[in-house]
């Protein structure tokens, strides 16, 4: 004052920021790009920032829901067919990170349509034959890749996946079973190919 009484300082202290957190590294399934039979999926997050971060999860472009770090964010009840979710971080200062996207599918649909024809024998009656080889071949129909599951006389070929098969029998009722299997683990009811060699 005018005479030079004066009282202790008050401050004010803030902090400019305008960083914003690192684009979200996201964990959790289904995978990126995965086909799957599952109806859900279950995720969460992490961003690096100087001050605290909120995510904000989107499934399927859905409006944008909050959560804490450490929070999962799950969805049920998928549908059949492609999903996304996308998530972005945002700081104490309102700023605002790029986005992560993953997308899958949900495929619960078996394989159908399974045929298979060859030789010896190309429907369902038994035939005899005095030779040894056989030589089928199988299709199917589904919405993604196929493998064929071949079983001779039941024994499973575990190093045949495709839709060709070829071999060999031995005197006697022979039988060869195949049966699809889609990229989600969906699988048909095999069908079976029964013929003697004499």
């Amino acid at each position: 004052d005018a005479a030079g009484n004066f009282c202790d300082p008050i401050a004010r202290t803030w902090v400019v920021d305008t960083i914003a957190p690192t684009v979200p590294v996201i964990s959790g399934t289904p995978a990126d790009r995965a086909i799957m039979q599952e109806q859900g999926c279950s995720y969460t997050a992490v961003s690096e920032d100087a001050t605290k971060v909120e995510f904000w999860w989107s499934l399927d472009g859905a409006a944008g829901v909050r959560a804490l770090p450490g929070v999962p964010f799950a969805g049920d009840g998928l549908a059949d067919g492609a999903h996304s979710v996308g998530v972005y971080a945002t700081d104490e200062a309102g700023n605002k990170s790029g986005s992560t996207n993953w997308t899958w599918t949900v495929d619960t649909t078996k394989p159908t349509d399974l045929k298979v024809w060859g030789l010896p024998i190309s429907d369902e009656k038994i035939v005899v034959t005095n030779g040894n080889d056989f030589a089928f071949e199988a299709s199917a129909t589904d919405a993604t890749a196929l493998k064929f599951h071949w079983a001779t006389n039941g024994v499973a070929v575990t190093d045949i996946t495709s839709s060709n098969f070829v071999g060999q029998v031995g005197e006697g009722t022979n039988t060869v079973s195949v049966y699809a299997e889609d990229a989600a683990g969906n699988f048909c009811d095999p069908i079976a190919r029964t013929w003697v060699v004499d």
